[in-house]
């Protein structure tokens, strides 16, 4: 049998088990590519099978409506704001259900919240966009931090990106200029950089490199930090495709970086070791971003919509980009 045909199987019998099953239970059987945001129905939803052959499950019963999330790249919790009361909770994904907990002093209705590229600490930004709060220690022993200001004067926060062990690197916009500021999980937080536009900030695994993208000048930068100083440099450009990008991130490994072009529609592929040549890879769709899912280079380019939501797969011995069809309206409306 055709192997994709025989995974195109699996994937729906999966979702049949899981369509059966109390929507409670976050881990539904058979293969997954990991969980989704799905904002209409202020909820969380399973993404059942592979990519080309996967789709939405019913949403998952946390016990409150979502206004916000972020899922863990491992898929195994996710950052969320409880749209009833605006506080943030740690939501822990098992067999038996999934687990709200309070993240306690959290500032609440953050407008943003970011994890690290391991999932072991998140960022949240304040409603007003002027202060950011760390969270270290995920998902086990949940650390909340002091909120602090990265920048001084009147600029407002427009990204921020967040290492496994907790630094941060926020870029704050004012009078048309972006200011990058790394802030040590240890130190005060200190000027390292400017930009045009930063539309995203993800920093590599395990490192504490970031990458920076520039939709103002149509690049993405690379920021190296080390113990004798702090460097930011392009590694991709307009020559590279990159067009107004939306989102930026890298491989479980770091070598590959990948950047979501909402310009051009498309997604780039740069190699950091050199030993590939840049590749292209179009879109029928106005990508949005990058969020992880399971695998070392699979990505979800935009929300969940009320048609269809597009994955790049980068693990395919032909990297692609593919669709999941959007879910059926359940019963009840969501």
């Amino acid at each position: 049998m055709n192997r994709t045909i025989l995974w195109g199987l699996i994937a729906v019998a999966g979702g049949l088990v899981y369509a059966q099953s109390d929507p409670r239970l976050a881990r539904p059987f058979g293969p997954t590519l990991g969980f989704a945001f799905d904002r209409a129905a202020s909820a969380l939803r399973p993404i059942l099978g592979i990519p080309g052959a996967a789709r939405f499950g019913a949403p998952i019963d946390v016990g409150f409506p979502i206004s916000l999330a972020a899922v863990s790249p491992k898929q195994n919790f996710t950052i969320a704001i409880n749209s009833t009361d605006s506080q943030v909770y740690l939501i822990r994904f098992s067999a038996n259900g999934a687990v709200a907990q309070l993240l306690d002093g959290a500032v609440g209705a953050p407008a943003m919240l970011v994890l690290s590229p391991r999932g072991a600490s998140a960022v949240l930004v304040d409603g007003s966009r002027t202060t950011l709060q760390v969270v270290t220690g995920l998902p086990e022993s949940p650390a909340v931090g002091q909120a602090m200001r990265p920048g001084t004067g009147r600029g407002q926060i427009e990204s921020v990106g967040v290492g496994d062990d907790g630094a941060v690197l926020a870029s704050v916009s004012s009078d048309n200029t972006s200011s990058l500021y790394l802030v040590p999980a240890t130190s005060i937080p200190q000027l390292v950089g400017a930009a045009l536009q930063v539309s995203a900030i993800a920093f590599l695994p395990g490192t504490w490199d970031a990458l920076v993208a520039d939709r103002g000048n149509n690049q993405v930068l690379l920021f190296r930090n080390r113990a004798g100083g702090t460097t930011l440099t392009a590694i991709g450009t307009a020559a590279d495709g990159i067009a107004d990008p939306a989102g930026v991130a890298s491989s479980r490994n770091g070598r590959f970086v990948f950047v979501a072009n909402a310009g051009s529609r498309s997604l780039v592929r740069l190699d950091l070791t050199g030993a590939t040549a840049t590749a292209s890879f179009p879109c029928r769709c106005d990508p949005g971003g990058l969020s992880r899912l399971a695998g070392d280079s699979v990505f979800q380019l935009t929300e969940l919509s009320s048609q269809l939501a597009w994955v790049f797969d980068g693990d395919a011995a032909n990297p692609r980009i593919v669709f999941i069809p959007a879910p059926a309206v359940e019963a009840d409306g969501k």
